[in-house]
């Protein structure tokens, strides 16, 4: 094991989410230990490949740390890390990677810009769906042929209207011919395509391969006529050997769904540029995220978001800013139903249009003003903190007849001029008596039988030695893990009922992650699952049990 001491400079978000990708580049376990200046425990150890971990150590200038690694490649990761990590100008760290941030977006830009000229090209000889979507495989001269046989990744090759020299040493590739393509082999005796996995289809060879071809006319003859005496003997297939994905934290990853429960990105982008990614999704016949992979350039600056984004997972950008939303939520307001809805709160403007265009019809205006458009009916806008209506009328709205409701929300000084007192508590009385109902709802009758009661159990979490990533107790805190979260969200979420834990004194929604992470929970802490609903007992019994599997880990 390597390790190196540092002194943290000023550390921004940027800067946090830089230091753990650079840290999932390499194979070695790279670990952090935060010096603590009080307490029993002289230091905390934290994953440095995780975005959430290093982001909850509360690192700030002057903190002393330790970092640590154990692997083929933990010299080189401990000099790079701390080079990063210990830097005390850390502004320019986060200028650098605003920088590279505008720099790869202008890259896409032209990236983008030439795929549509590429498409605007193949258009001319083809309408056919499936290849216009494939445009990135195919060749319109010879080092675009060059550049796509590289590797393994790309297997089915669109040679386009030109003339192709075939690389015999690149095997296990389709050629498929668009507007007459020529195929030139450079051999001097026919070759046998069927041994190298080369195949073509709507492509013409070359008039010198072609003469080839006609002088060994009888050879080949035989050759086909023995091919053919073997077709004929029809043999078992054997059961094709299916390999496993290996995960960061040691899972054997069988299935999509297993997938999803432990996904790193460093491993599936690892996995992906092998090669290994696409074999494993083709031998499960998972048809259409394979065609995503193949869609995919190896050197594509995107990579891991687009991986993330195939699997539907949340790019670490995509969860530090969530992080970023709920505690700027919390400034305001404690309430466990509007935390759970993070997504639906406007900070601003912007994010008030950004939730219209979404088709959202419950938003949260938080501390500001808005500008409420009336023409965005079927709405209802909910107050938190101190949340100003900004209407842009010269007279009363009848806000009714447009079907849009306000819930602890004021209206701006111009339009409370514009209302007469009377009129105004009028308004306030209505708004309170009657609930607010969308133009396409109808009025819901009474259920006939009367609600059961919620259904409560009680456990307790589940004291784990040692987890499967290699952390003991003492170097985790024996806090939850976010996979652990999510295990219990997705099974939470199989059920109909409303489903909540109750722990510390808190009551939180339990099919939320961000709200379950937000208890804290560690080992001994005792939770309550609160169910209510037609399967509500099922619900509580079965996520008990997972709590007392320790996460089906025993």
């Amino acid at each position: 094991m390597t390790e190196a001491t540092a002194i943290v400079g000023y550390f921004f978000p940027e800067s946090m989410y830089m230091f753990a990708m650079k840290a999932s580049e390499f194979k070695s376990k790279v670990q952090i230990k935060v010096n603590k200046r009080t307490g029993k425990k002289k230091y905390k150890v934290i994953d440095a490949k995780s975005l959430l971990m290093i982001m909850s150590s509360s690192l700030y200038k002057g903190t002393e740390i330790t970092i640590c690694a154990d692997g083929p490649d933990e010299a080189e990761a401990v000099r790079q890390l701390k080079e990063m990590y210990g830097c005390e100008d850390s502004y320019e760290l986060a200028r650098k990677y605003n920088e590279l941030k505008e720099e790869n977006a202008r890259r896409a830009e032209r990236q983008a810009e030439i795929r549509a000229e590429r498409l605007e090209r193949l258009k001319q000889y083809t309408t056919t769906k499936k290849i216009l979507e494939n445009v990135d495989k195919v060749a319109f001269d010879q080092d675009e042929l060059t550049n796509l046989t590289v590797g393994d990744v790309i297997q089915e090759i669109y040679l386009c209207a030109n003339q192709f020299v075939i690389p015999l040493d690149r095997k296990n590739k389709t050629y498929v011919g668009i507007g007459k393509p020529v195929a030139v082999i450079q051999s001097n005796e026919p070759v046998d395509f069927d041994e190298l996995g080369i195949k073509f289809k709507n492509v013409a060879f070359d008039d010198d391969y072609q003469k080839i071809l006609r002088k060994k006319t009888p050879r080949a003859k035989k050759s086909v006529k023995a091919t053919q005496n073997k077709t004929q003997e029809i043999k078992p297939m054997a059961k094709k050997e299916r390999f496993a994905l290996m995960m960061e934290d040691g899972a054997q990853v069988r299935n999509i769904d297993d997938l999803k429960a432990h996904f790193d990105v460093g491993s599936v982008v690892r996995d992906f540029s092998s090669g290994k990614l696409l074999t494993w999704l083709e031998d499960r016949y998972y048809d259409d995220e394979a065609d995503a992979i193949r869609a995919i350039n190896d050197n594509d600056n995107f990579l891991g978001a687009k991986l993330c984004k195939i699997f539907g997972m949340e790019t670490p950008e995509e969860i530090e800013r969530r992080f970023e939303r709920l505690n700027r939520l919390k400034q305001f307001t404690n309430d466990e139903k509007i935390l759970s809805k993070v997504d639906c709160v406007a900070f601003d403007q912007e994010n008030l249009a950004d939730l219209l265009d979404e088709g959202v019809e419950e938003i949260y205006l938080c501390e500001n003003r808005f500008v409420i458009p009336l023409r965005m009916k079927n709405k209802v806008y909910i107050g938190v903190g101190k949340a100003i209506a900004v209407i842009r009328s010269k007279e009363p709205v009848d806000f009714t007849k447009i079907h849009i409701a306000f819930k602890n929300v004021t209206f701006d000084d111009d339009y409370q001029k514009i209302l007469p007192k009377t009129t105004a508590k009028n308004t306030q009385t209505t708004t309170k008596s009657k609930p607010f109902r969308f133009i396409d709802q109808k009025p819901t009758s009474l259920p006939s039988k009367p609600l059961s009661p919620p259904v409560e159990i009680t456990t307790t979490m589940k004291d784990s030695t040692r987890d499967k990533n290699g952390y003991s107790e003492t170097e985790t805190g024996g806090s939850v893990y976010v996979k652990h979260c999510s295990i219990f969200v997705q099974k939470a979420n199989s059920f109909k009922s409303k489903v909540q834990i109750k722990a510390r004194g808190k009551i939180v929604d339990a099919k939320s992650i961000l709200m379950i992470m937000s208890l804290g929970l560690v080992k001994g802490v005792e939770i309550t699952i609160i169910a209510e609903g037609e399967d509500a007992k099922e619900a509580v019994e079965s996520l008990k049990a997972l709590v007392d599997s320790n996460f089906g880990e025993e």
